[in-house]
């Protein structure tokens, strides 16, 4: 999730400075910087993603192939990954993670970015008023 959240948030932010330089509340910008934020993020982090998921399943086909014993460790993983389907094996199911990806993370920063609009808004009004 570490790797995951870096480039999803570093690349959030680079959009954002892209589509709204000025910083001001624009639901457009804020979906399509976060959509396109989780689809990097989500291709790039897809090789973790697919040893992570060989090491909570201990994947029967990849230990009943050339590979013996218990997989243990990234580096084990990312080895029997390569083993059994080199390097084009590390981007299995890359399409699905960006497909997923997209929406939920077009709709998380639209939804956060409404709420820190409304807040900042209300913060604003309530000093203006004292």
């Amino acid at each position: 999730n570490v790797p995951f959240q870096a480039i999803h948030f570093m690349t959030y932010e680079f959009l954002q400075e892209h589509f709204n330089p000025q910083r001001r509340y624009n639901p457009s910008s804020h979906v399509l910087s976060g959509a396109c934020a989780g689809a990097v993020a989500a291709a790039a982090t897809t090789p973790l993603d697919v040893c992570k998921t060989l090491l909570n399943t201990q994947e029967s086909l990849a230990l009943n192939s050339h590979i013996t014993g218990h997989i243990t460790g990234m580096a084990s993983a990312f080895r029997t990954v390569y083993q059994v389907g080199g390097v084009t094996a590390y981007f299995r199911g890359v399409q699905a993670r960006v497909i997923y990806q997209i929406p939920s993370t077009a709709i998380a920063w639209s939804v956060y970015e409404f709420f820190k609009y409304l807040i900042t808004k209300r913060q604003e009004e309530w000093r203006a008023s004292k």
